[in-house]
């Protein structure tokens, strides 16, 4: 099976022209991981960038629309690029720390649940291992789980 290739960056001071938002979110000392309705899997919250809208809006917005989290922090950590199959995009890397989860709103997403470990059955599971580790690699302070 092909592996994807991911590189990692400094955050650019460009706004415009990335391609998806991935944010690794701790809530309550443990990481958040959501469903998505159509799929039995999990995935960290995050999602498309649209026409116009800032990456860091998005990585906002999504997290509210996907977790239902009203009160965090939000740092960018790395921009990334992913090249898998021919294909290229252009995104950003985030860790939130969420103080409080709202109701899930009306979205794509069923289920939201916290993990003590990774979970079993991955939506992206040949890139977001690996973005959690990178992660954990950039903020020591963060190893107490998974």
């Amino acid at each position: 099976m092909q592996q994807p290739l991911i590189s990692y960056y400094p955050i650019s001071h460009k706004e415009l022209g990335y391609n998806y938002v991935v944010i690794a979110a701790k809530h309550q000392n443990r990481w958040l991981w959501v469903r998505h309705r159509d799929r039995d899997t999990w995935e960290m919250p995050g999602g498309h960038v649209e026409p116009n809208e800032t990456v860091n809006n998005a990585a906002s917005r999504e997290l509210f629309e996907e977790t239902g989290a009203i009160a965090y922090t939000l740092a960018p950590i790395a921009d990334f690029a992913v090249e898998f199959k021919g294909k290229l995009s252009w995104n950003r890397l985030f860790l939130a720390h969420i103080e409080t989860l709202g109701p899930l709103p009306e979205s794509e997403i069923k289920e939201v649940k916290l993990f003590d470990h990774l979970p079993s059955t991955l939506t992206y599971s040949l890139i977001q291992p690996q973005l959690l580790s990178y992660i954990k690699e950039q903020t020591p302070s963060n190893n107490q789980t998974l």
